[in-house]
């Protein structure tokens, strides 16, 4: 007869919490929890509309993914921006998807990189940079690899990559008459990223603006899961690191009532950031900062 192999009480431990995190999250990696390209990502888009009652505007796509945009009545509206529809290749290997959205009549001269969350896709999110294309800053919004019309797997090695590349897209297509700053603007999972990536580039970016991010992927776990989170978290790159870095002005924006990822990583996030640095602490929704206080922001952007 075979003799009987016994597991120790760590291993029984950390088989038990891999058997519990792969009924839960589908593998023992959170990877996959962190990024959610087929979420129909739509709370933007409404709160927008609540807010800004004239803005009736919807997204439909033709046979080459080129955007024509029409009222809740099905008609063609003319806007007073321009969308222009961008291929570019990132060093994940994958042509990705974005828009060029340019205020047609007030540029401000501030071009802006806007890194989405860790749900739906450019036209979902694309809603959260009109209060400021309409506040006369060019935006730069842009998939990740997996996500909306860009290729390739959603991983957060792509993220990282995928991001600096829209970076690397902007700051080499900018109007050199007309474009007298860049700023990298992130929400949540790209918020988090936003650090990450502007500090690759500090020299040639003027500022970063963070809304609603987590501190750091073991951090966000933590929160979700206790110490299992924590424990099974490849961190890969983290937010509160890479901000330590980098030393242009910080604007940093979270939500008292964010129920997605809490107040106090904002607040982790500004104690490790350099000066200039500033905090603005508001109400509503997670990552709805833009939408219900524009004119804060954009006084706070405009000021850095």
């Amino acid at each position: 007869m075979t003799k009987p192999t016994f597991l120790n009480k760590t291993q029984i431990t950390t088989w038990s919490l891999c058997i519990l995190l792969t009924a839960t999250l589908g593998s023992c990696s959170l990877n996959d929890a962190f990024l959610n390209p087929e979420y129909k990502f739509e709370h933007k888009v409404n709160a927008l509309k609540k807010v800004d009652k004239t803005y009736e505007v919807n997204v439909i796509l033709d046979s080459n993914n080129n955007p024509t945009f029409v009222n809740d009545s099905n008609r063609v509206l003319t806007l007073d921006y321009d969308v222009k529809m961008v291929r570019f290749k990132s060093t994940s290997n994958n042509l990705l998807h974005g828009w060029e959205i340019t205020p047609k009549y007030n540029y401000n001269g501030s071009t802006i990189l806007f890194c989405h969350g860790n749900a739906g896709d450019v036209i979902a999110n694309h809603y959260a940079a009109i209060p400021l294309v309409k506040r006369g800053f060019k935006v730069f919004i842009f998939d990740y690899s997996g996500f909306g019309l860009s290729e390739g797997k959603a991983t957060r090695a792509n993220v990282k990559k995928d991001g600096l590349a829209a970076l690397d897209y902007v700051l080499e297509n900018k109007d050199t008459i007309l474009t007298k700053k860049v700023f990298v603007y992130g929400q949540s999972l790209g918020g988090h990223l936003a650090p990450v990536i502007a500090v690759k580039r500090e020299n040639e970016i003027h500022g970063l603006i963070i809304e609603g991010a987590f501190s750091s992927h073991k951090d966000i776990s933590h929160h979700y899961s206790g110490y299992k989170g924590r424990l099974f978290t490849a961190e890969k790159y983290s937010g509160k690191k890479a901000i330590k870095q980098f030393h242009k002005p910080v604007l940093i924006i979270h939500s008292t009532e964010d129920t997605r990822v809490p107040y106090f990583m904002g607040e982790t996030l500004y104690a490790n950031a350099n000066e200039p640095k500033k905090l603005l602490k508001i109400k509503n929704c997670h990552v709805c900062g833009i939408i219900y206080y524009p004119n804060e922001i954009v006084k706070m952007i405009l000021e850095m």
